[in-house]
């Protein structure tokens, strides 16, 4: 009987010890991505830096605690096209590049974030982010719905940092969205899905968080 007993316990470890490698795994894939997209990030901003001194007036403020960023979760670190800005939410600990090229989808499957189009100018046009939301908690999108209308982010490109606060949030699908999508001014668009389906609808319908440009010592 003591011996069934200790067969019995030991097997039950045996399982939970097999279910959390396999619950860690993401986590493990997602962290290794991180690593190579912080370099990414970080000899972008080095060569902004050192290529272009002209400052944006909206300058991004250090914030009070050091943040930990969420990166990409990638199964393959390459990525096709060039760095255009880097997005960065401190809300949801997310600090990603935003890739611009003709490859979107190859880019959007290994979950960096692309531009929609080869055309919009940040600053100046609505500019509209496209990424996956990440079965992962914390990476890419993952995070996107806990954005509430108010809440700011910055982009950076070359050497300016742009500032935007959220103005609405919506839940459209695919085949509705399009009317939401032109602005016709200077804003931002960050587009995913939902995670999960929400009863009544034949899909996940896409999350469309519009933001609009802060200027320094505007109101």
């Amino acid at each position: 009987m003591k011996k069934d007993i200790i067969l019995t316990v030991a097997g039950i470890c045996i399982i939970l010890a097999a279910g959390c490698a396999v619950f860690l795994i993401p986590y493990k894939k997602a962290a290794e991505r991180n690593d190579y997209e912080k370099i990414l990030i970080e000899e972008y901003l080095k060569q902004q830096e050192a290529s272009d001194f002209n400052k944006e007036t909206n300058i991004m403020e250090e914030p009070d605690q050091p943040l930990i960023y969420e990166f990409s979760d990638v199964d393959s670190s390459a990525y096709k096209g060039e760095i255009d800005s880097v997005l960065v939410i401190d809300k949801i600990h997310l600090k990603k590049a935003v890739i611009r090229g003709e490859y979107n989808d190859y880019n959007l499957d290994r979950y960096y974030f692309v531009t929609a189009d080869q055309i919009s100018v940040l600053g100046r046009e609505n500019y509209i982010i496209y990424g996956h939301c990440s079965q992962t908690y914390g990476h890419s999108f993952n995070r996107l719905e806990e954005l509430e209308v108010g809440d700011e982010f910055q982009l950076i490109q070359e050497s300016c940092t742009y500032q935007y606060a959220v103005s609405s949030i919506r839940r459209e699908l695919r085949e509705n969205a399009s009317p939401y999508l032109n602005t016709g001014e200077d804003t931002v668009q960050l587009l995913s899905c939902e995670k999960k389906k929400v009863n009544g609808y034949p899909e996940k319908r896409l999350i469309i968080v519009t933001a609009k440009r802060v200027l320094k010592g505007s109101n």
